[in-house]
């Protein structure tokens, strides 16, 4: 609507005796026309008004986008945080199981430590038993 002057709009004009009512209808339009002006500018202003807030609701919208997109990837972000926190609870699991069995390995080698008889040395060859002599004695000296 972007002519809004329809009071000035005359149409064609009034043949026979229709012209008698011409004269009363441009008084009152006349009379009238302040208050027409009025309601045009507040129709202007209107649709000003309603311009500007379109483009605040298009901004608003983009903004609602971003936000929307920036949501989602911090969606993913704590899916994936969450994950890994159930990751660290089944290794933790997983570890305390190896460390009981190994627990129960090394009692079960010290039970056995215990219970076997004492190792029976070997004696060693005489050409060994110089070479260790002599090692001991190099490392008396050093």
């Amino acid at each position: 609507m972007d002519d809004l002057t329809f009071y000035n709009d005359l149409g064609p004009g009034p043949v026979g005796w229709k012209r008698v009512v011409l004269l009363p209808r441009r008084l009152v339009r006349r009379v009238l026309r302040p208050i027409f002006q009025r309601q045009v500018q507040i129709y202007h202003n209107l649709t000003h008004r309603q311009h500007v807030l379109g483009a605040r609701i298009e901004g608003a919208c983009g903004a609602l986008e971003r936000l929307v997109a920036r949501h989602a990837a911090l969606a993913d972000d704590v899916r994936a945080a969450s994950a890994l926190g159930w990751d660290h609870a089944a290794l933790a699991r997983r570890l305390a199981t190896l460390e009981d069995h190994f627990a129960a390995m090394v009692d079960a080698a010290r039970v056995l430590d215990d219970a076997a008889p004492p190792a029976i040395r070997l004696a060693r060859p005489a050409a060994d038993a110089r070479a260790d002599d002599e090692r001991d004695s190099l490392h008396k000296v050093i």
